[in-house]
């Protein structure tokens, strides 16, 4: 664009403007958009592409891109994460691409009597803006998935490493599942943080519902012992299957100033928090 660029930039940007509810209503009538509940948060995101469509018209070629993010706030994020898929929104975006330039062409050609080079200038322009916008929604889109995942992994660790209080200072932690490097990093974290901050003195590591461990874990299990003994917490294990008692043997690891017990019930017993002859639902 060589003729007073500015100028034939504010009156396409102006055009837009009026025209802009138009053109996002073309795209929401979609039957895809139909199952949405709220469109607001989709109809702000369209309005924010739109926006800076314009900025970059007005923009000079020598000025970087616009740091305003399409997905800005709470209402938008929410929506990424719940209301609909990514493919909606990027078809969405296609869409309004596609429906700006068939507006354009069909009336603002004849009203700015552009050349070739200019009316190709803004495709290329509208090409660009709609790249960028893309990437930042499978961005933003990656960094949500990686934050749910992680939050999944955040639950099912304290699901995994259960602290349950039988008296005000005592607790079993039974283990399910198999064992690995990560969730035996969790376990050493967690048993002293909760007993820390329950002030657990006696604690029960029920190792019934552990297929097995490998000689890493088992290091890691030594590890929560001796440090659950430095602040003070005496510990038991039970239900060591004889798998693991292989482990631990061939590691050397002797499991110092720590009891061992056939079972959960006989635990309790030895505590005398049961008495022999009662029943208990731990066996």
């Amino acid at each position: 664009m060589t003729r007073e660029r500015r100028d034939i930039s504010q009156a396409i940007v102006n055009y837009l403007v009026e025209n802009e509810n138009e053109l996002i209503s073309k795209v929401l009538i979609h039957e895809d958009m139909s199952s949405l509940h709220d469109t607001a948060p989709l109809r702000d995101i369209f309005f924010q592409f739109l926006h800076r469509f314009q900025e970059n018209l007005l923009a000079s070629s020598s000025r970087k891109r616009p740091l305003t993010p399409l997905i800005g706030n709470i209402k938008e994020q929410q929506l990424m994460g719940n209301s609909v898929a990514v493919t909606t929104v990027i078809d969405s975006l296609y869409d309004l691409s596609k429906t700006i330039w068939t507006m354009f062409k069909k009336e603002a050609q004849d009203i700015f009597n552009l050349t070739a080079d200019e009316l190709l200038y803004i495709h290329d322009l509208l090409n660009k803006e709609i790249k960028y916008a893309v990437k930042e929604v499978l961005k933003f889109h990656v960094a949500l998935s990686n934050l749910k995942e992680e939050k999944f992994n955040e639950k099912l660790n304290e699901l995994s490493v259960p602290i349950i209080n039988v008296t005000g200072n005592t607790a079993i932690c039974p283990l399910i599942g198999a064992i690995d490097e990560s969730r035996g990093r969790y376990l050493l974290h967690e048993t002293l943080q909760q007993c820390k901050d329950r002030k657990i003195n006696r604690l029960i590591f029920d190792l019934s519902g552990v297929p097995k461990i490998d000689d890493i874990v088992a290091s890691h299990l030594n590890m929560v012992t001796k440090s659950l003994d430095l602040i003070g917490v005496y510990i038991t294990l039970t239900g060591v299957r004889s798998n693991i008692a292989m482990t631990v043997i061939q590691q050397d690891i002797t499991f110092e100033k720590v009891s061992i017990k056939a079972t959960v019930k006989q635990a309790l017993t030895s505590m005398e928090i049961i008495k022999e002859n009662n029943k208990s639902p731990y066996k």
